[in-house]
């Protein structure tokens, strides 16, 4: 989805898809910037020019998910001081919206199911303003040269690897447990770099270790 907020002196243009997107960065990139011309927009100001397919809105910062109910079918955007966001139901608040968000957030929302590809850093060269993926996803598909599969899970996935692939497979046991996983490999051999990694990627946005991992050492095969 394509999304403009233009000012005279200010653009944003933001290339997002799934239902939810977090943008993350330091201070000063024009993030929280983007919710005030927003809030602006909702008082009526004609200055603030907004192109989307759908309606690009935000909600008042006091508004506990109550007025969320009115909105429909919109890109819903989310400053991280925002109080819906901090209400102990708040995943549930954003799962049952129909709408999708945008959520403006420096550190972790560990209660979204956020896809890597969903995890945005906003840049700025002044005016403009435009999003990067915080993750390179690198797409490989040839996987010839792998000798060894870990699997998030022990059960399907492990199962299916397991009985259908003459490679050596073995689990992790869980999300968490696959960098720690990861990094014992490493830690025998620095340069093993055959190592094939099946994990769900609409939970493990947060778990940023594997690019600390592959600074410092070899850069193992993931899937």
């Amino acid at each position: 989805m394509h999304i403009e907020i233009e000012t005279k002196r200010l653009k944003y243009e933001l290339v997002i898809k799934g239902k939810y997107s977090v943008i993350q960065g330091d201070s000063g990139n024009g993030k929280t910037n983007m919710c005030r011309l927003l809030q602006q927009r909702l008082t009526g100001d004609k200055t603030i020019k907004i192109s989307c397919k759908i309606p690009v809105v935000t909600l008042a910062s006091f508004d506990d998910g109550s007025r969320l109910k009115n909105v429909q079918n919109s890109v819903v955007v989310l400053d991280e001081n925002y109080k819906i966001l901090l209400e102990p139901d708040a995943a549930s608040i954003l799962k049952d919206s129909d709408n999708y968000f945008i959520i403006l957030y420096r550190k972790n929302l560990d209660f979204l199911p956020l896809c890597v590809e969903n995890l945005y850093e906003m840049h700025t060269n002044g005016r403009g303003h435009w999003l990067q993926q915080k993750y390179t996803v690198s797409g490989i598909k040839d996987f010839r040269g792998i000798k060894h599969i870990v699997t998030e899970d022990r059960v399907s996935g492990f199962e299916f690897f397991q009985d259908y692939f003459n490679i050596y497979v073995t689990s992790a046991n869980s999300k968490s447990e696959i960098i720690t996983h990861l990094q014992h490999f490493i830690d025998i051999d620095p340069k093993y770099n055959d190592i094939l990694i099946v994990y769900d990627a609409a939970a493990f946005a947060y778990q940023n270790k594997p690019a600390n991992i592959n600074t410092m050492h070899s850069n193992p095969n993931c899937a």
